[in-house]
């Protein structure tokens, strides 16, 4: 996971330069059948990368699937990983160790400061929501992230800028409502 982390700070740098004129004027709904979720990136975006990764541990295979996408001043990833029992049934549901493990991980890998976080209610899973701040090149990043866990998959939804009024906006928080976990794919 902390690879992936990497992955889309870099992809937010390199953005710009590679795939601008490919950004979609609509929005690009993505429906991941692996990672068992869909989610609508905001127009103006590139078209989404995919990366899938499996790992072997001692206590058992752990397989993420992410979507990547970005343009001049933004960078937004869903994505799903998937644990064995032995890792998820030891796991508290409601207050989450998983989450825990997430948020340290994320903001270790990126660099970042946690600037407030909070469980969210709402939803059949739960889920946690972190806003935070990193800096890559003397730029400073503001990013949000939400985890789901819905007992076998930890899922989750980031979003980095480099302008705080994105973070804010109507297509930003429409970006995180558009995640659905769809248990029958």
């Amino acid at each position: 996971m902390v690879k992936f982390f990497s992955f889309l700070i870099t992809a937010f740098f390199l953005s710009s330069s590679l795939i601008a004129s490919e950004n979609s004027s609509d929005p690009l709904r993505i429906i991941c059948t692996e990672g068992q979720f869909s989610i609508t990136f905001p127009a103006g975006f590139s078209h989404a990368a995919k990366e899938e990764e499996s790992v072997e541990t001692e206590l058992g295979v752990i397989s993420t699937v992410n979507y990547v996408s970005f343009n001049d001043t933004s960078v937004a990833m869903a994505g799903a990983g998937s644990y064995p029992d032995s890792i998820t049934s030891s796991m508290d549901r409601e207050h989450g160790q998983l989450f825990s493990l997430a948020k340290e991980s994320l903001m270790a890998s990126l660099s970042a400061t946690a600037l407030k976080s909070h469980l969210l209610d709402e939803g059949e899973f739960p889920s946690l929501e972190v806003e935070f701040t990193t800096q890559m090149e003397q730029i400073v990043l503001l990013g949000k992230t939400r985890f789901i866990f819905d007992g076998k998959r930890l899922y989750s939804v980031i979003f980095i800028t480099s302008e705080p009024s994105i973070l804010a906006s109507n297509e930003t928080k429409d970006f995180f409502n558009s995640f659905v976990i769809n248990h029958n794919t």
